[in-house]
């Protein structure tokens, strides 16, 4: 390993390339405390009796926090309004699934929500994503702080390793790791766990491939295995995005060019990259079993790939830079929706972003590393040269693709990156600052002076661009100026400009960006005044008591910048929970002088992580309460609706969504049993989207359905077929021969609707007819769904009917959630009608023989039966999953080759 002398004379000359070193390990188990300590403190509220890490609970919403007003009001108590498809349907998914594994049924098709959904297929919570088995053992609820401290122990690990295998010192891996765990993007999507599952991999797959190039046993093995898990985990863009910046370094890496390009200090052994190749393809094979139904029901849904105009929309304008070091700028999770953009959205962005501005997502938009990661990476690139050129490509190459820079914004027509916004690729930044703060680390933990000064003054840069930004946003004054330039900006008079920014949302975003500018301010302080102590490296004791006025400092800054309802900013909480934290590094390199020059910094990124994430973190506290309570008005929902009926909200307002939220909002009947036609899935069936937007063009909502919004649509046929027997309206309805008031109260009214259709029945014609016609005459009602079904098949039509046709007695009996059977008695024949969904993967046997499934009506299932007696059983058993489960086997077999052959 380097002394801190050679590294200074190497800094006086050519820039350093990275020496071939291992260095002295931590022991394991010391490592592991220090990577589980930040993430314990972080979500220790979390793991406290009667606390759930959730970003919201359930009672906050209508019908139930009217039922429950007292606990409605502790609902939004610090709660999350950035992440609630955290709850709805996240969780619900995860609570339906563990109850099909308690109850031995399949989890392949769920028929309460929409017409019925492929549930395996559909739900993001990475259900075969290993970690998440916990939340089928116990309840999900439950699980979740458990499984977010383990994500950002597994990031922190995979940082410490990797940098370990490049070969920096024990100080840069502490730090790099520390930063990696302390990353905005991190525990800000840390309620949406699949982002984050998907994203930690990729340092463990730099570590597999840097393994592979340094002939490691086994590496190509844990390269299968850690691309297959971004795979599983349940965003697939983040995984792509993992798995592209892998590769691009695999290729790079395991390249000839290596040496030259500084990645390496001798040529790789000849053709090394093929087993990066296989290793990779094993990891798609690995992960066919989740991609392949997932992928079919991508296919089969209208969420499709966007084109390049509308992705740039949605991409991050240039001030959104800004935010790597100032946390707030673009909100709060903790701000109630205001039916706009965010405050910061309208006064940091340009004239020419306006229409990027009324897509901000205050979520999407968060860019914070932390001003010391910023501080640390700034250093590693001046003084680590070719080293940090790649770290370097990946943060800037994700920055200028998250913000639609022109030489990049080609890349948004390219399969892969271009369905979903263009911030998410921040997953790959979130491992490159790290890295880079990282080599600078290194430089500054050997004694590197001129590290030592590059991160001086960055904060002292840093420190005096805060305090004038800092005065700049005093409320009142910034307010009036950024009203006086949106006026001016898109020639609106005063009261309009405060139409879309209210001064009250102003206010408290004014406050929240000095909240934000403070934390800045002190962890740039502190880090230049560190960086002065590393002077004392032969005091111990003066650099340790350094450390402890860290926390101090950051804490009474913080708090100056608060508001006085801020719980998060208490100095005596963050100096206390600071301390702890630094008595427990301290523990673990008691014995080194030199490591002490480090315990200040992990103290200060601690420090900083612990004035900011808390907000984005905070738990519900249900005590003895139930996830979702017992309901009154839910359980006249579900009388109105039936064992076998479906619910449909009406709303006619210009608002949509926001008023369906405030009628028991979609997924939330399905917690409780009820089948709900306008549930929010991620992969909404398109027939069923089609026939109904069709019918009512305003009630599509993104890709699938959320209301109907005309009356006269009550006695539309559709609305038969669909089995719609509860409508649910936010005011009283006319009165209506169909529909029979259960419960009218103000905000909820439950009416239970007449004359729909049973879940089978038998007709005597079917009408052949091209797609298109069948999807207009169905969503007009120009047919009779007592009577004739509407096909697209030729083959299938014909007419049994004729004097004394009878349809004979179906009995319908639902043995699993994915199986229907029918027993058929004394009917003429013709054509059985279920009223659920048809997709692929139905199958079905009539008196033990193999028959068709026809796609009736545009979206519905039909059988050809004949007269007599018969009986019909239907089974959901996709292909899709069949062909990914038999390639999932074939990745196992090359696993094993890779893991036995290779060593």
């Amino acid at each position: 390993m380097e002394t801190p002398t050679q590294s200074s004379t190497q800094a006086a000359g050519a820039p350093r390339r990275e020496p071939a070193r291992t260095p002295r390990t931590l022991a394991p188990w010391r490592r592991n405390v220090l990577l589980l300590a930040l993430p314990l403190l972080l979500l220790l509220p979390s793991l406290l009796p009667g606390a759930r890490f959730l970003p919201q609970a359930p009672v906050g919403y209508e019908p139930l926090a009217t039922e429950y007003a007292s606990a409605q009001a502790s609902a939004w108590h610090n709660a999350s309004y950035w992440t609630g498809d955290r709850i709805f349907p996240c969780l619900t998914d995860q609570i339906e699934l563990r109850k099909r594994l308690l109850s031995g049924e399949s989890p392949t098709w769920e028929p309460r929500q929409a017409l019925g959904i492929p549930l395996f297929a559909t739900a993001i919570t990475g259900t075969l994503y290993p970690p998440n088995l916990l939340a089928l053992c116990i309840e999900p609820e439950l699980a979740a702080a458990p499984l977010a401290i383990l994500a950002l122990f597994l990031a922190g690990l995979g940082m410490w390793k990797f940098l370990e295998r490049r070969g920096l010192s024990i100080a840069a891996c502490a730090i790099g790791a520390l930063c990696y765990e302390a990353g905005g993007f991190g525990f800000t999507n840390l309620q949406y766990p699949m982002k984050v599952d998907a994203a930690l991999w990729l340092p463990w797959c730099l570590w597999a491939i840097e393994g592979i190039a340094q002939s490691v046993p086994r590496s190509a093995t844990a390269l299968a295995i850690c691309g297959a898990l971004p795979l599983l985990a349940g965003f697939p863009q983040v995984a792509f995005f993992v798995l592209a910046a892998a590769a691009l370094y695999a290729l790079l890496r395991l390249s000839p060019w290596a040496e030259r390009l500084a990645l390496a200090d001798e040529r790789p052994r000849p053709r090394v990259w093929r087993v990066a190749l296989l290793a990779f393809a094993a990891a798609a094979l690995l992960a066919a079993i989740q991609i392949a139904p997932t992928f079919e029901a991508s296919q089969n849904s209208l969420r499709k790939q966007r084109t390049s105009e509308s992705l740039w929309l949605e991409s991050l304008p240039p001030a959104t830079s800004a935010g790597l070091c100032v946390s707030g700028m673009f909100g709060s999770p903790l701000d109630a929706p205001t039916g706009t953009a965010p405050p910061g959205a309208w006064w940091w962005t340009a004239r020419s972003d306006w229409q990027r501005a009324m897509q901000a997502n205050g979520l999407e938009w968060t860019t914070f590393i932390g001003a010391l990661t910023l501080a640390f990476a700034l250093a590693g690139i001046a003084r680590s040269g070719r080293r940090a050129w790649f770290p370097l490509l990946l943060a800037l190459g994700a920055l200028g693709f998250a913000q639609g820079w022109p030489g990049l914004r080609w890349l948004y027509a390219l399969p892969g990156l271009n369905v979903g916004a263009p911030a998410r690729v921040l997953a790959v930044a979130w491992c490159a600052w790290p890295w880079l703060a990282a080599l600078g680390a290194d430089a500054w933990a050997n004694g590197d002076a001129r590290a030592r000064r590059v991160i001086s003054a960055s904060g002292a840069l840093l420190a005096f661009t805060g305090l004038l930004a800092w005065w700049y946003c005093e409320p009142t004054a910034l307010i009036a100026r950024v009203e006086g330039w949106l006026g001016e900006r898109h020639a609106m008079p005063l009261s309009e400009v405060r139409a879309v920014v209210s001064p009250a949302a102003a206010l408290e975003a004014a406050n929240g960006l000095r909240a934000g500018l403070c934390v800045l301010i002190g962890t740039a302080l502190a880090l230049a005044g560190l960086a002065h102590f590393q002077r004392l490296r032969g005091s111990r004791w003066q650099v340790h008591v350094a450390a402890l006025c860290v926390p101090a400092l950051l804490a009474s800054v913080r708090a100056a910048g608060s508001t006085s309802g801020d719980t998060w900013a208490a100095p005596g909480a963050a100096w206390g929970i600071g301390s702890a934290f630094a008595l427990t590094v301290l523990y673990l390199w008691r014995s080194s002088t030199a490591h002490a020059v480090v315990t200040p910094l992990l103290v200060l990124i601690a420090a900083e992580a612990l004035a900011i994430a808390p907000q984005h973190l905070a738990p519900r506290e249900l005590w003895r309460a139930s996830l979702f309570p017992s309901s009154t008005a839910l359980a006249r929902i579900a009388e109105a609706a039936g064992a076998d009926g479906r619910v449909l909200r009406y709303d006619d307002s210009a608002g949509g969504a926001a008023d369906v939220e405030q009628l028991a909002r979609p997924n939330l009947l399905h917690a409780y049993g009820t089948s709900d036609l306008s549930a929010y899935i991620a992969f909404t069936p398109r027939w069923y989207v089609e026939v109904v937007e069709r019918m009512d063009p305003r009630a599509r909502f993104r890709s699938g359905i959320s209301r109907f919004t005309d009356l006269a649509d009550l006695d539309h046929p559709l609305l038969d077929l669909l089995r719609v027997r509860c409508v649910l309206s936010r005011a009283p309805l006319p009165r209506h021969d169909r529909l029979l008031p259960l419960t009218e109260r103000p905000g909820l009214c439950v009416y239970q609707r007449r004359g729909s259709m049973p879940v089978a029945r038998i007709v005597p014609r079917a009408i052949a007819a091209s797609e298109f016609t069948v999807l207009s005459r169905v969503a007009a009602g120009e047919f009779d769904p007592s009577t004739e079904l509407l096909c697209s098949v030729a083959d299938a039509a014909g007419d049994m009917g004729g004097p004394g046709w009878r349809a004979g007695d179906v009995r319908v009996q639902r043995a699993a959630p994915g199986i229907l059977d029918f027993e058929i008695r004394d009917s003429s024949g013709g054509w059985l009608v279920v009223s659920e969904q048809w997709y692929p993967g139905w199958r079905a046997t009539r008196d033990g023989a193999e028959v068709a499934t026809l796609r009736a009506n545009h979206a519905f299932r039909a059988y050809a039966i004949p007269p007599g007696n018969s009986t019909l059983h239907t089974e959901y058993a996709p292909g899709s999953l069949r062909i990914g489960a038999l390639l999932s086997l074939l990745g196992l077999c090359a696993l094993g080759w890779l893991a036995f052959k290779r060593a």
